[in-house]
């Protein structure tokens, strides 16, 4: 009778699970690394910001390897091409599909992505969770007092237009606070690299509420985030750089979700378009995107043939290049006031060979491995 209660029981459990939560709790468990910080509970100034921090933006989108290169900058002082931090992290060697024309973005995690490129750096990453709002901005004002910057990722819209519905994935640098307000570091919007900049004034509430956002967006199992990073021993491993960027350069379908990457992220967006089309608001969303595609994957072509020499990784980055001229015959489809029928097949057939095209330059990179 224990035994049958005990079967049952265990059927009962499994059976109120959701599968698709296990593994969408299970992936950023197992690839965000997230610890939980222990509040120390000294008293800390009032005001303070952080001294001798790089400040380094750009008008392209490179948020996260433009917070990873500040940090690699100011511990490290070196002098490394935001190209090089892209190809490290891979961030910008993959693509995120979600379902929905809204949710395609041509990046990889960035998450995961600091984590494998910090210890090629030098550097330990540091990422923090929390899931009470005021022990969130303790633990933010902790750091920072103690000369610590600390990296954010937030949804932009609700700090740049307070519009809670539009959804700007985004990392900045909180170098400083006050009783109300915290300093951070723009990484984005315009071409900067200089030191102890004065930074922008962001209300405490309103970076909380852009954080807890941007987590409950991307179906985080917590509130808020916080990184930081540290000095640590340095690892020395190229082709492990280019297995990783192969793998996410072609990608996979998450089981039991519905979220593609790589390659397949882009095929899962062309099927997406060819059964329904894309609305006028759709389009302006895509648009966006299809934009930062083309000229992320031409960056790391030129990248790749300004670095490195292996036949098969200047194959590869032929292969980005094309990618790169099929994303910008597609924004000029976009470009149009209306788009016919030919141009959703042409923007499918595109997105199909440029799906091809990454995962072919994905296969490349793993032979160069040797993986």
């Amino acid at each position: 009778m224990i035994k049958i209660a005990t079967i049952l029981s265990i059927v009962i459990m499994i059976s109120s699970c959701d599968p698709r939560g296990y593994f969408k709790d299970k992936y950023f468990n197992d690839n965000y690394k997230p610890t939980e910080r222990e509040i120390i509970g000294k008293k800390y100034p009032e005001t303070y910001q952080v001294k001798d921090f790089r400040h380094i933006s750009y008008s392209n989108a490179y948020c996260s390897s433009a917070s990873l290169e500040m940090y690699n900058e100011t511990i490290n002082i070196e002098n490394k091409s935001i190209h090089y931090y892209n190809w490290l992290m891979g961030f910008s060697y993959g693509a995120f599909f979600r379902g929905s024309i809204y949710s395609f973005i041509p990046y990889t995690d960035p998450e995961p992505g600091m984590d494998f490129a910090s210890p090629f750096l030098g550097l330990n990453r540091n990422y923090y969770i929390c899931n009470d709002s005021i022990d969130y901005v303790k633990h933010l004002k902790e750091l920072i007092s103690n000369n610590h910057s600390v990296r954010v990722a937030v949804n932009a819209a609700i700090i740049r237009i307070n519009d809670k519905k539009q959804f700007w994935p985004h990392s900045i640098i909180l170098t400083g606070y006050d009783e109300s307000n915290f300093v951070f570091y723009e990484t984005g919007h315009i071409d900067k690299d200089t030191i102890n900049s004065e930074g922008e004034l962001i209300d405490n509430n309103i970076l909380v509420e852009a954080v807890y956002d941007m987590d409950k967006r991307f179906g985080c199992p917590w509130k808020y985030n916080f990184t930081t990073f540290e000095k640590t021993d340095k690892i020395n491993d190229e082709k492990e750089v280019w297995e990783r960027n192969g793998k996410l350069l072609i990608g996979r379908k998450i089981p039991m979700t519905p979220i593609w990457e790589g390659s397949a992220a882009i095929n899962a967006l062309s099927v997406r378009i060819k059964e329904n089309g894309i609305s006028d608001s759709e389009k302006k969303a895509l648009k966006n995107w299809i934009e930062t595609a083309e000229y992320t994957r031409k960056d790391n072509s030129t990248f790749i043939l300004q670095n490195f020499n292996p036949k098969s990784l200047i194959e590869s980055s032929e292969y980005l290049e094309k990618s790169s001229i099929n994303y910008k015959k597609i924004n000029k489809i976009l470009n149009q006031a209306k788009i016919h029928d030919n141009g959703i097949n042409d923007i499918v057939n595109l997105l199909k060979a440029s799906s091809g095209f990454e995962k072919k330059a994905g296969e490349l990179m793993i032979e160069y491995s040797g993986k």
